[in-house]
């Protein structure tokens, strides 16, 4: 097993088992991605989730886990009453191990591709403004 893919499943594996025991305060959503991706640039994340993930098998809604009055999602009425859970998602975007020597790799363009692509196609799909 691939080292990359070892810690990827350990970290997913952890994520789950922390938000179903309630142990720490973990935020509403916890992504499982490896190599190439920024977790700070949404478009990094959104192309992991779109191109490695299987909604159906590699998602996992935990209701009722543990969290603090300070959510912003948790209703006022009832913070005040003492709830201080709610559900949180966790969603496993890795290259599945299965296919480890099988998964194609990423495809993009080369920054002197795009620039060529856009001098020639620029005018045309911009969005109107």
């Amino acid at each position: 097993m691939r080292a990359d893919a070892l810690s990827g499943a350990i970290c997913m594996g952890r994520a789950a088992r922390l938000n179903r025991a309630g142990e720490g305060i973990t935020p509403p959503g916890v992504l499982g991605a490896l190599r190439r991706i920024d977790p700070s640039d949404l478009g990094d994340v959104l192309w992991a989730i779109t191109t490695r993930c299987e909604p159906a098998e590699q998602t996992d809604i935990i209701r009722d886990a543990w969290s603090s009055a300070l959510h912003p999602r948790i209703p006022l009425d009832a913070k005040l009453a003492g709830v201080t859970s709610h559900s949180k998602a966790i969603i496993d975007a890795c290259c599945p191990f299965a296919w480890k020597d099988k998964f194609p790799p990423a495809s993009s363009l080369t920054p002197d591709e795009a620039r060529i692509i856009e001098a020639k196609w620029g005018a045309a799909l911009k969005t109107p403004s």
